[in-house]
């Protein structure tokens, strides 16, 4: 029932129930025309390097009434959202929007926080709260962007961001606030993440295998944003064959990577330890191994980073020695950081690093004893040590 108020300016209260709700449907343009009419504009090309859609957000009609209402949305679908149900308080004053408390539930799980719009600044101004309920998000029942990570297991997902802007790039652009995503127990497939992986592991030996599946003890990934640029206080993976983990930034305003991630990992008998680079965009990122962690390849692979053109800050003794050397770093601090404090699930004992499953292991001996009593005394000659 819906009690619309004309004394004065206008205003709506009461509550709206819907149990099927097609948003493709409300986008879609009407039926029935004598004739379709032609596009205005051609469509944005996908090939503009870009992956935050350019999407304007006509926030003014906002500003034409206030309203207080409770709803209650169940039987939501789209294109990319198989079942959604959504329960939410309304309450518009002078364009100024609030949806809280803003529960959502969709197959992968639960989502509760808060959404705020202002329409009345200029620009208009956004803040999203939002935290994922009981174990998590499971992720093979999401769908859209995340489809193709290959990521499965249930991630803890905890956002508080801040924006403001006429599009969903100038909002990206001007972000503040956190993000973090935390996953135990959970297991990496085929996918964009494992591509990650293999190409990592590629440059290093260019004869490698195809990794297969690879168990995740924990992943846990926490940024903070100021005015459009993500810095991350937590980037971590500890898996079957290893950990991986580092210093990334992603600079929103024209999606730029940059960082430095360190590698410990045993694959197929053989154990990897170097520093990678990563540079490129979030379209197309770049992966280039410092100088010094190709030790098993030939003497160009030591001296020069193909990809990115970097010099090793690392002389080659510091990327020598056992492959322990990150044993003692743990999922637990990771998890708290990636979960802002929140008390969640904790991750299996840790198994020894193994081979990844998905075929035999190819020949690939360690590098021998002497070789790397060599490769040592070349690290003293460059001013490396053992740490």
């Amino acid at each position: 029932m819906l009690n619309l108020g004309l004394a004065g300016r206008p205003n709506l209260t009461g509550r709206i129930d819907v149990s099927r709700l097609d948003l493709d449907a409300l986008t879609q343009p009407p039926t029935g025309s004598a004739a379709p009419a032609a596009p205005s504009a051609p469509a944005a090309p996908s090939g503009d390097g870009r992956v935050i859609p350019d999407i304007a957000l006509p926030v003014a009609s906002l500003m034409a009434l206030d309203a207080e209402l409770r709803l209650a949305f169940s039987g939501v679908t789209s294109r990319n959202l198989r079942q959604a149900a959504v329960q939410t308080n309304l309450r518009l004053s002078n364009g100024a929007l609030a949806l809280a408390p803003f529960n959502m539930t969709i197959p992968a799980g639960r989502l509760a926080g808060q959404i705020n719009v202002n329409a009345a600044a200029n620009p208009a101004q956004y803040s999203l709260r939002l935290r994922s309920e009981g174990a998590g998000l499971e992720l093979a029942a999401l769908s859209g962007a995340l489809d193709g990570l290959g990521l499965r297991g249930q991630a803890e997902i905890a956002t508080d961001l801040r924006g403001a802007g006429a599009s969903t790039r100038a909002i990206a652009a001007s972000l503040d606030g956190t993000l973090g995503i935390a996953l135990v127990n959970g297991r990496l497939e085929q996918g964009t993440a494992m591509d990650a992986l293999g190409a990592m592991l590629a440059l290093l030996s260019p004869n490698s295998q195809r990794l297969g599946a690879v168990d995740l003890r924990c992943l846990a990934f926490a940024f903070g944003a100021q005015r459009g640029v993500a810095q991350s206080s937590a980037f971590f993976m500890d898996s079957a064959i290893g950990q991986i983990n580092g210093q990334v930034s992603i600079n929103l305003r024209d999606e730029s990577l940059g960082g430095r991630l360190n590698s410990n990992l045993r694959v197929f008998g053989l154990a990897v330890r170097a520093p990678f680079n990563l540079g490129g965009t979030l379209a197309a990122p770049r992966i280039g191994v410092a100088p010094g962690a190709a030790l098993g390849q030939n003497a160009a692979g030591l001296l020069a980073d193909t990809l990115t053109g970097r010099i090793a800050t690392d002389p080659i003794g510091n990327l020598l020695g056992g492959s322990d050397r990150n044993a003692a770093a743990d999922c637990a601090e990771p998890l708290r950081l990636a979960r802002f404090g929140a008390e969640g699930a904790a991750p299996t004992q840790r198994a020894a690093p193994e081979a990844a499953t998905g075929g035999p292991s190819p020949a690939m001996p360690s590098i021998p004893a002497p070789v790397q009593d060599v490769l040592r005394g070349l690290g003293g000659l460059f001013g490396g040590g053992r740490r």
